[in-house]
């Protein structure tokens, strides 16, 4: 505790003397930032505004597709470049975050999934997640074993390794399991929170995000695991996205973001023939010479002294 204490204070001190944006601009390195949900909970507007108010006074903020092509180049890196992205086509991302982006003048990039859009579905695990959580332990128990979940997260009736269990399954029995769920659980309906959450932005949502500010990206058409598919499920994920984003949107799509993170060669053999660029969920900052097609990411912190030294650190 007392450790975890000084560190705090170390981080504290930092931020407040402004010693870890010096050191943060004195790497020659560039950094992504990795958004999901914001605006609620936990996350609410006016922290959001409160982040962006400060990477936009210390930090230069540009669009993702500059710090690719600086890497690629070999322009100077002046070590205060920072790129914006928000993954899952969250409707919390054009009602909230878009607009608060404007104000800041902060280029962002919006990975989002045309085919959930289309259905103004969840995300698959979110669905899971909150489905599972509204059942009472002993029937969230017999549900997991009737899944085939692994036997830890049955006998505690735990949630979180069932779902990271369900990211390892093919796709066709990935949505068995679905199913099961959806079937234990008639009764469930969304809270508005966990609308305001969960919910996907509409294709009106999307077409009125200020193109000058924000680039929309492709997250695969449904968000599946993508080293799970095969190969012709593969290609469509990863081409089809972009076909339907570009044709519904009239915007050029040339970046792309794994879902969950999950790639391999195979994975990003097919997105480098389609796309310019893709981004990961790899801890990291950016320097010459980066994959272009394997970009590391800084995931967001809610407090700002520890978003401040993931990026002295990073």
């Amino acid at each position: 505790m007392l450790r975890q204490r000084a560190a705090r204070a170390v981080r504290w001190l930092a931020y407040a003397t402004g010693a870890a944006v010096w050191n943060a601009k004195r790497t020659c390195r560039m950094r992504v930032l990795k958004f999901h949900g914001v605006g609620t909970g936990e996350y609410p507007p006016d922290l959001l505004e409160a982040q962006l108010r400060f990477l936009a006074e210390h930090f230069r903020l540009v669009p993702l597709l500059q710090i690719v092509e600086t890497a690629r180049s070999g322009h100077p890196i002046r070590g205060d470049e920072v790129a914006l992205t928000f993954d899952d086509g969250l409707r919390n991302n054009a009602r909230v975050a878009a607009p608060l982006l404007a104000r800041y003048g902060a280029p962002a990039t919006f990975f989002v999934c045309p085919g959930l859009i289309e259905r103004g579905a969840w995300l698959w695990n979110h669905e899971a997640r909150e489905r599972l959580s509204s059942l009472a332990a002993e029937r969230r128990r017999a549900t997991l074993a009737a899944i085939g979940a692994p036997p830890s997260a049955i006998g505690e009736g735990d949630v979180e390794p069932a779902i990271e269990w369900m990211k390892t399954l093919p796709r066709a029995a990935r949505e068995v399991a679905e199913g099961e769920i959806r079937a234990a659980t008639p009764a469930f309906e969304p809270s508005a929170e966990q609308r305001q959450r969960f919910d996907i932005m509409t294709w009106s949502d999307l077409r009125q995000v200020d193109p000058t500010w924000i680039t929309i990206g492709s997250h695969t058409v449904s968000h599946p695991i993508l080293p799970t598919l095969g190969r012709e499920e593969l290609d469509y994920e990863v081409a089809e996205s972009r076909r339907w984003l570009e044709a519904t949107l009239g915007r050029q799509i040339e970046l792309f973001c794994y879902p969950n993170g999950a790639e391999n060669e195979r994975v990003r053999s097919a997105v480098a023939a389609r796309y310019r660029a893709a981004v990961t969920t790899v801890p990291g900052s950016i320097r010459h010479g980066q994959d272009p097609f394997s970009l590391p990411r800084i995931g967001i912190r809610l407090d700002l002294p520890q978003l401040a030294w993931e990026l002295q650190t990073t």
